[in-house]
């Protein structure tokens, strides 16, 4: 039995804690004894128990949040969730993937600017999972989305249909890099500029027809049923 094993007896050390080193400094007459754990180890809750709840916490509630209520640095759990996030994206299959579901998403940005940040939402249709996500809202997207596709497995040419907005850069992209898939326009941004039209005609003829004034809810209350 080596020295270190010895030292960890005595203290009481029960794995995964384990003793690394021991610094014997003579002419100080000190010990300094390195107490640590095996990479990858996991403790449980010391209130409760149970085992860390932090990815099933930071799906609920923003980083920073989650971060104060294990009493860690939010980067921390920054890298946890990268780290986590690219090593069951190495594992991932594309190959069965056919459809596709393309949004946006634009964020404020407080600054002296007050620009906005905008990211791209990659969806499968079919499981209703994300597949990927990158920043901006353009026709480039869609090409990052398709050279992420080629490292997982999937082809190009195997993507039949998508369902987008109208924004004229995803059809860009997507004639340019999925050239076999089917464009669908989403329900929610053809009622959205259906009502659009329809409100512009009201204010139109209201102009000759008052009753029409302040009746604009109940068009759009119509256009729903």
């Amino acid at each position: 039995m080596d020295t270190s094993t010895l030292f960890a007896m005595a203290l009481g050390l029960q794995f995964p804690w384990e003793v690394k080193t021991l610094d014997f400094k003579v002419a100080d007459c000190r010990l300094d004894i390195l107490v640590d754990f095996q990479r990858g180890t996991s403790f449980p809750c010391p209130v409760c128990g149970q085992p860390s709840k932090v990815h099933a916490l930071v799906q609920g509630m923003p980083v920073a949040a989650a971060a104060r209520l294990v009493w860690e640095h939010d980067t921390r759990i920054w890298r946890i969730l990268h780290h986590h996030v690219e090593e069951v994206r190495k594992r991932k299959d594309l190959s069965g993937v056919t459809q596709l579901g393309i949004d946006d998403e634009t964020h404020r940005v407080e600054s002296s600017r007050r620009g906005h940040n905008c990211i791209t939402l990659f969806m499968d249709m079919v499981t209703r999972s994300l597949l990927f996500a990158t920043e901006g809202r353009d026709a480039a997207t869609a090409k990052a989305f398709k050279e992420d596709l080629v490292t997982h497995g999937g082809k190009p040419e195997t993507i039949e249909e998508t369902c987008i907005d109208m924004h004229q850069a995803f059809i860009n992209g997507i004639q340019a890099h999925f050239p076999n898939a089917h464009l669908t326009f989403d329900r929610f941004h053809v009622m959205e500029m259906a009502n659009e039209a329809v409100d512009q005609v009201r204010r139109a003829e209201s102009k000759e027809h008052p009753e029409l004034r302040r009746t604009r809810y109940c068009w759009l209350i119509a256009g729903k049923l």
